[in-house]
């Protein structure tokens, strides 16, 4: 199936997951990316989340 493909958040980690029938459909595609909130959520969630205690002030 040739086109253009705007891959969510979904599509991605199926592509990173290794989905082969993801992977065939992309390689023969004109064009395909991702979405600015798609790359943000890769983003902010790959970083290591922050205790909550080092939120909290000590008295």
């Amino acid at each position: 199936m040739n086109g253009k493909f705007l891959l969510d958040t979904n599509a991605v980690v199926a592509l990173l997951n290794g989905n082969a029938s993801l992977t065939q459909t992309l390689q023969t595609a004109v064009w395909f990316g991702i979405s600015v909130i798609t790359e943000l959520e890769f983003f902010v969630f790959s970083r290591p989340l922050i205790p909550r205690r080092d939120f909290v002030p000590t008295i």
